[in-house]
């Protein structure tokens, strides 16, 4: 795990479930003029519209989700390449939807970073276990939330 101020990301873990190409399908590569697909999941209202306005202006293709069944559903219909997860929301929370992620049958599984403000090395470890691929401690700045996304796609990438 690499621990750089508030993100860790779990680079032993990035592709542990299967190869980078089982990620995306094979005639699936992305293109110059391809963009990646975010899923902003928050229960707060002002932390989805913070985060994905960022990402739009990173020129992403953002979507929104307020809890964990709406994000579980979103995730079956986009099949995004990215998610950024809260951990505690009410209902199905981040940490439950980001397990039942992992059981869906997709094409290509997403790549999931916890964004939480539980931030102790037991969460760490909790979200890793969960099958995060990365994790976020909350209050971060939307600049942290684009470089996390950007950092952990170049993982597929090489």
């Amino acid at each position: 795990m690499d621990v750089i101020g508030n993100v860790a990301v779990f680079t032993s873990g990035v592709g542990r479930r299967e190869p980078a190409s089982a990620r995306r399908p094979s005639s699936g590569y992305r293109t110059t003029t391809d963009r990646l697909k975010v899923l902003v999941v928050d229960d707060f209202a002002d932390a989805r519209a913070l985060y994905s306005e960022a990402l739009a202006e990173a020129d992403m293709d953002v979507h929104q989700a307020e809890d964990g069944l709406t994000a579980l559903n979103a995730i079956a219909r986009l099949e995004p390449d990215v998610v950024l997860m809260d951990l505690s929301m009410p209902g199905l929370d981040g940490w439950d939807a980001t397990r039942a992620v992992r059981a869906l049958p997709l094409t290509k599984q997403p790549y999931v970073i916890a964004v939480t403000a539980a931030s102790g090395p037991d969460s760490r470890k909790l979200a890793y276990e969960a099958g995060c691929d990365a994790f976020i401690a909350k209050p971060c700045t939307p600049d942290v939330i684009v470089d996390c996304v950007r950092a952990i796609w170049r993982c597929d990438a090489s």
